[in-house]
């Protein structure tokens, strides 16, 4: 949980030149938040017996993180521009936004 809020406060501070949020979708705005949250509380809370057992759903989420995690590291150090912040990331299309919901669907 750390990895997902952490950057995303920093990110607060350090939005892209040019970022602007007047145009997007509010009702989209509104399923995403709820998305986030409906996201924090599945991942705080475990419906299963915790079993510590090798998994490669554990693995690919965890590699998952680790791109999401470097997708940051490259945008704070570049020049923050829209194009920094929408750019592909190892090959992975909008890596801040894929990586995530695919580090939660594997766990």
């Amino acid at each position: 949980m750390i990895g997902l809020i952490f950057p995303n406060l920093l990110w607060a501070k350090h939005q892209p030149i040019g970022y602007d949020t007047s145009h997007e979708n509010k009702v989209l705005l509104v399923l995403e938040r709820v998305g986030e949250v409906l996201t924090s509380c599945f991942g705080v809370i475990s419906f299963q017996e915790v079993v510590y057992c090798f998994d490669i759903f554990m693995m690919i989420s965890i590699v998952a993180m680790f791109i999401y995690e470097g997708f940051w590291v490259r945008y704070f150090k570049s020049a923050q521009t829209l194009n920094n912040f929408y750019a592909s990331f190892l090959g992975i299309p909008l890596a801040g936004a894929t990586c995530p919901v695919i580090a939660f669907l594997c766990l």
